[in-house]
């Protein structure tokens, strides 16, 4: 008997190759996305990862917009004449001192200054910084009761600053704000004596009031020289100024920078 010989038709061969394929793709899958038999210990992060985390900056907690300041104030004492302005026969000085800070003040006309003496400002014109109040402008020159003032009970934090100058009254119609503008003199007809400016930052500050209550006394020399265009080889007058600096309490002030 003649066996009969059947071949596979085409679509048969193609099914058999996609149930091939099918089983391949299967296999591959299973490699790749469980690692078929490989156990969960086998799985690790990636070590750049890690590395990422471990070089993570840690930040500060958020900054308070307040911070304790030491907190300062800056009072006058008096003034020496170790020279008075020309000829010590000639008659005496009558000597005022003009101070600017937060407020510009005039203190009283001391008359009858000669060589070798020395005064205290009143007591209550003697705070330079910071004077408490709104007022930009005190003259004190001829007392009353607008000519004194007095200093925040607070004082007020670093830096300070502030600018003195002496005058010799020469004229009864001396228009005070005229006689004081920055350092130079403009338009007064007033006798310049000497000026002196006190700068100090908070470092330079604590490292001489290193504790609340702290008192700090100094004697500075007045510079004769009203601007660099009029100081010269002349007899100027030689004046030495007194003042003091005090520590005050500590206190919470407002961090400007932390609200920009």
């Amino acid at each position: 008997m003649n066996k009969r010989t059947y071949e596979l038709p085409e679509a048969s061969s193609n099914y058999f190759l996609r149930r091939g394929l099918i089983v391949i793709s299967t296999v591959v899958c299973c490699l790749a996305f469980t690692g078929c038999d490989s156990s969960p210990e086998d799985i690790k992060i990636s070590a750049p990862v890690v590395a990422t985390f471990e070089h993570l900056e840690e930040l500060s907690p958020k900054v308070s917009i307040h911070n304790l300041q030491p907190m300062f104030k800056v009072e006058a004492r008096g003034f020496t004449a170790v020279d008075e302005t020309g000829w010590d026969w000639a008659g005496s000085d009558e000597i005022y001192a003009v101070w600017r800070a937060n407020v510009i003040v005039s203190t009283l006309i001391q008359g009858d200054v000669d060589s070798g003496e020395s005064f205290d400002f009143h007591p209550l014109q003697t705070c330079i910084y910071p004077v408490a109040g709104d007022a930009l402008l005190i003259d004190g020159r001829y007392g009353g009761a607008d000519s004194g003032w007095i200093c925040k009970d607070e004082g007020a934090a670093s830096p300070i600053q502030f600018f003195v100058n002496f005058y010799e009254d020469d004229s009864p119609w001396t228009h005070f704000p005229f006689c004081f503008s920055g350092s130079i003199v403009k338009d007064c007809e007033d006798q310049f004596v000497g000026k002196y400016t006190g700068n100090w930052n908070t470092e330079q500050l604590i490292e001489i009031l290193p504790v609340v209550g702290a008192v700090q006394d100094f004697t500075v020399q007045l510079d004769p020289c009203e601007g660099p265009a009029v100081c010269g080889d002349d007899d100027f007058s030689h004046y030495e100024f007194h003042f003091r600096i005090t520590r005050m309490a500590d206190k919470e002030v407002l961090r400007r920078h932390a609200l920009e």
